[in-house]
């Protein structure tokens, strides 16, 4: 995450911006800056960076600045014809994506030197890798604050995701054969969907029938094969081995605080046949155990018997196996404590942090994965999973979901966390202002800040801080007085 300092502050009308000389030199390198020196014509590493923010999250690029303890403006002897010819070689397929317009490409006038100020979108998912000089090798990505090329399995996992496909699209399908189906999970399956389903259309199917018609089967040079997709849900571990090396699952659980975790299942230890479903069934009866119960009417909360709580826990962990790319390290890992519990997946979310908190637009990565789950009435694939996650914990005043994408490794991370405030906590409104405030900030805020933000003393500011670090909602740097900042606790990591 970038640092507030990082994050540009303009005034849209007519595009004037407020970037001062002094913001300009104190400006970094990170995820979404870039400073280039430039001279009299575009630096060639200008199309690298292009193609790693369009290929992550956007950015800006600063033409004209040297980066340094303090930055140096250094200006642009001819930013008109740089501009022109940026625009003019962007749209020449320098890039397999371009959707720059001429506002996108602005000069700015610094104490009479002039830099130019070029901002890059995300680029849609269906237009991604983005590459340069018409080589797919040469795809970028941004992590941190330097360019780097994708690896072969990175462009092959956009690529399928292009493709609308996922894991499925992947050419190592395995033929259709009794051993390659775990049949005790396809029957408790089967089961499930129809205590889910009571009037479903294939009870009185076989197994071979019913899995063509939940997608599972294919044909492939006319032979019937399972789906990739299927043999993770249905199949054998070693089978899953096979084909995805990295496959990896892994639950722990630690509500004593005392050692690394009090009960964990993985993948890796072969106490069981460690499938999707099977691994579903398993971790989703753990998750649901122990979850707050913060449903009494005297607080002013509907009694919801726990339910809301629960399919939010479910949602959750649904969402990271169907988002999850299985060609990647780390897999899926859920960490479950008493305060909260955080779901990480490989890979990063398709259609964007922002939409997906949104909802109404889903894109899930292994589509057929969720095709089953759907089946067992566990998600609607509406895109209201996360929304609906979100919903439940302000409507209890449980801290904001932390939702997050990571590049190094790519990894998705979903907290939800479960300490409670209600409307009859002592400076409820201020406190939970407080934890939304740190949640928009990872970089922390002092007393002061905090104190500016709520409208309050700083001694009664530190006083409801106090009682927040009492809580474990909040989190210090250690720092005794000077240069003491607050963060969102963040047990999940």
């Amino acid at each position: 995450m970038q640092s507030w300092k990082n994050t540009l502050y303009f005034l849209y009308a007519g595009w004037l911006y407020m970037e001062n000389e002094n913001y300009l030199r104190t400006l970094k390198e990170g995820l979404r800056i870039e400073l280039k020196e430039s001279g009299k014509k575009i630096p060639d590493s200008l199309y690298d960076t292009y193609s790693s923010f369009s290929n992550t999250e956007g950015g800006t690029i600063y033409l004209g600045i040297k980066e340094g303890k303090l930055n140096t403006i250094v200006g642009i002897s001819n930013p008109e014809e740089q501009k022109k010819a940026l625009i003019s070689t962007l749209h020449s397929k320098k890039t397999s994506y371009c959707s720059i317009s001429d506002e996108d490409v602005q000069i700015i006038d610094v104490n009479g030197k002039k830099i130019i100020r070029f901002v890059v979108k995300e680029a849609p998912l269906g237009a991604k890798p983005v590459y340069i000089d018409g080589n797919l090798s040469k795809s970028y990505q941004r992590i941190g604050d330097g360019d780097f090329l994708m690896s072969e399995d990175e462009i092959a996992s956009l690529l399928l995701r292009k493709k609308g496909t996922g894991f499925d699209v992947l050419p190592n399908y395995l033929d259709l054969d009794e051993t390659n189906i775990d049949k005790e999970s396809l029957g408790e399956f089967r089961k499930e969907v129809n205590e889910a389903n009571s009037n479903n259309s294939f009870r009185d199917l076989n197994d071979h029938d019913f899995l063509y018609r939940i997608g599972a089967l294919t044909k492939a040079n006319g032979k019937e094969v399972l789906k990739n997709g299927a043999v993770l849900f249905f199949g054998q571990q070693s089978d899953i081995s096979q084909i995805c090396p990295n496959y990896f699952l892994d639950y722990q659980e630690n509500f004593s605080g005392k050692t690394r975790w009090d009960n964990r299942i993985a993948s890796d230890d072969y106490s069981f046949n460690a499938n999707l479903f099977n691994f579903f069934r398993l971790v989703s009866s753990n998750l649901i155990q122990r979850l707050p119960k913060p449903f009494n009417a005297k607080d002013g909360v509907a009694n919801m018997n726990g339910k809301d709580v629960k399919r939010s826990v479910i949602e959750g962990m649904v969402n990271a196996i169907t988002n999850c790319d299985f060609s990647s390290l780390p897999g899926i890992v859920i960490k479950r404590t008493y305060d909260n519990v955080a779901f990480i997946n490989s890979g990063d979310i398709p259609v964007g942090i922002k939409q997906a908190i949104e909802g109404g637009v889903t894109n899930p990565l292994n589509k057929n994965i969720m095709n089953y789950f759907r089946l067992l009435q566990v998600s609607d694939r509406a895109g209201s999973g996360i929304p609906s996650i979100f919903e439940m914990c302000r409507s209890y005043g449980f801290l904001k979901p932390i939702l997050a994408v990571e590049s190094n490794p790519k990894r998705t991370t979903l907290i939800i966390h479960f300490a409670q405030l209600n409307q009859k906590t002592p400076h409820y409104t201020e406190k939970m202002e407080i934890l939304s405030y740190l949640n928009a900030h990872p970089e922390g805020a002092s007393t002061e800040e905090l104190s500016k933000q709520i409208g309050m003393k700083k001694s009664s500011t530190s006083t409801i801080v106090t009682e927040l670090l009492l809580t474990n909602l909040v989190k210090t740097n250690g720092k005794k007085t000077k240069g003491k900042r607050y963060f969102i606790s963040d047990n999940g990591e």
